[in-house]
């Protein structure tokens, strides 16, 4: 945009302001991080009760906001929700390459052989074939292995199902990372934080450079 006065047409026009876009009064670009705490469903609502991301923002935001992927109801950590469709594909979509960091805690030891397929990239028992991950041990008893995986998509259960094709049983899952946005920002179980936008650019950071 040129002019001050320039005339646009809301439902059709995007607007930029020196290569920032713009939304309409009323409709302001929001992305939020929570830490979602295990036991939750990501979902605005459940049929059958049970505690949902939504519960844990609904009395802060009245904007609709969607989640970007989904952790499972077991799985907890680091969730992005937005009111930004463009923002949530570019994070979400695997041809984007955002990394995103997770910590599993296994139970076994995970040998370097093992290690090596999830580099390669694995198929799963759905037929899916994941791209290859970063894999690093990270604490390893004789009873449990640590691991932090890093994907870049977002397949269903994805890290759980990479290392059952491994007969690996999964105790807990974390995710820490989405892009350069790390857990950090919202460390205890249940917290939300309004990012920033040099935040928000960080959540683009692509996989090898987070």
């Amino acid at each position: 945009m040129r002019s001050p006065w320039q005339e646009i047409e809301p439902a059709g026009d995007t607007v930029c302001i020196e290569g920032e876009r713009i939304l309409p009064i009323g409709n302001e670009r929001l992305v939020v991080a929570i830490n979602k705490p295990p036991g939750y469903i990501t979902a605005m609502s459940d049929d059958r009760n049970r505690p949902t991301v939504g519960d844990l923002i609904r009395e802060h935001f009245q904007t609709p906001l969607f989640h970007v992927g989904r952790l499972d109801r077991d799985t907890e950590g680091l969730l992005i929700m937005t009111n930004d469709g463009q923002l949530a594909h570019e994070i979400a979509h695997p041809s984007s390459s955002v990394c995103k960091t997770y910590l599993a805690r296994i139970a076994g030891a995970l040998h370097a052989q093992e290690i090596n397929l999830l580099r390669r990239g694995i198929l799963l028992r759905d037929g899916f074939r994941t791209g290859p991950a970063e894999v690093r041990i990270l604490e390893q008893t004789h009873d449990t292995s640590l691991v932090e995986i890093i994907i870049k998509e977002g397949h269903k259960r994805q890290v759980r199902e990479m290392f059952s094709s491994l007969g690996k049983q999964v105790l807990s899952l974390t995710r820490t990372a989405i892009g350069g946005i790390t857990i950090d920002l919202v460390p205890g179980p249940g917290d939300i934080r309004i990012l920033t936008k040099e935040e928000t650019r960080l959540l683009r950071r692509k996989k090898g450079t987070c």
